[in-house]
């Protein structure tokens, strides 16, 4: 058995919020990692098999974002942003004095890691994207397209619920699991630490409902026209991007990524949908270290 030190927690205070964050790993010889959960609102505990990245020697910081986990919920007439998710991820980064730290962001958590290396670049020394779009009317446009290829008895009344906006009852609900179990996980039964995060993301839904709209069949919200891909070529640090065969952010989503990012690897798990780290999660520890230390050992040969 790995000899792991204890876990240690702390808080960000940061507009008048506080948000937790968990450490793990005891040494710095390497840059730490820092991962930011998807959702919103899926908080940390899905991305605990990525603990296993302290063997390697490197800190791992995780996070509950504003509104979910441990961390405090949004005040009344408060309003939801990205910008908000951004501004806590450098409120963390400071609080567990991280510098220079490779960033990696899931799903949503992804497009909050796009963000930050947009205006952070000196503090990035790598950026993985998991699972991340670019661009929501993409996304939208290739969520349709899954559905699209579904079998009948599936598409059809997912479709009506799609266009009609349906609201959240059992037999909806039901229509949904059986798209999110082809795309979400391929898993049978689902991990449990992915079961406490819906469990948590279907309890808090305001950051969900407002950014990204309710449906998870239909991005919209407030950022329903929210599209990085003209800026990607700006992103300077070395990246990896990530997707799964059935990813519900779709390999073509990825392309974009690899295509526009100058300094950009990708990495398709041929046996995954969503959550390679959960659904391969040993080749998927092996594909973030060798992409983390290859950073590492051309940093330090690079000339000053």
């Amino acid at each position: 058995m790995r000899d792991y030190s204890p876990a240690t927690e702390g808080y960000a205070a940061f507009r008048g919020y506080k948000t937790r964050f968990r450490v793990v790993g005891k040494t710095r010889s390497r840059h730490a990692l820092i991962c930011i959960h998807g959702g919103p609102g899926y908080g940390l505990d899905y991305l605990e098999p990525l603990e296993e990245m302290q063997a390697t020697g490197r800190q791992v910081v995780f996070y509950d974002q504003l509104g979910c986990g441990r961390s405090d919920h949004l005040r009344p007439g408060a309003a939801w942003s990205l910008e908000l998710f951004v501004a806590e991820l450098e409120a963390v980064i400071a609080a567990a004095g991280l510098f220079d730290c490779h960033v990696l962001g899931h799903g949503w958590g992804g497009m909050i890691a796009l963000e930050y290396a947009l205006r952070h670049p000196a503090g990035v020394a790598s950026l993985v994207l998991s699972g991340t779009p670019a661009s929501v009317p993409k996304w939208r446009a290739e969520l349709a397209g899954l559905i699209r290829r579904l079998p009948e008895e599936i598409r059809a009344p997912l479709e009506r619920q799609r266009r009609s906006g349906a609201p959240d009852t059992a037999p909806s609900r039901g229509l949904v699991d059986a798209f999110l179990r082809r795309h979400l996980c391929l898993l049978n039964p689902w991990p449990e630490e992915l079961e406490r995060s819906l469990a948590q993301a279907r309890r808090e839904p305001g950051a969900r409902a407002a950014l990204l709209g309710a449906s998870e069949l239909e991005p919209g919200g407030l950022l329903a026209d929210w599209d990085l891909v003209p800026r990607l070529g700006e992103i300077d640090v070395p990246t990896l991007v990530t997707s799964g065969r059935a990813d519900l952010v779709p390999p073509p989503l990825a392309a974009v990524l690899y295509r526009e990012i100058p300094r950009s690897e990708w990495v398709v798990f041929e046996h995954s949908a969503h959550m390679p780290h959960l659904e391969e999660p040993q080749h998927y520890l092996e594909v973030l270290d060798g992409f983390l230390a290859r950073v590492e050992v051309r940093a330090q040969l690079a000339p000053a």
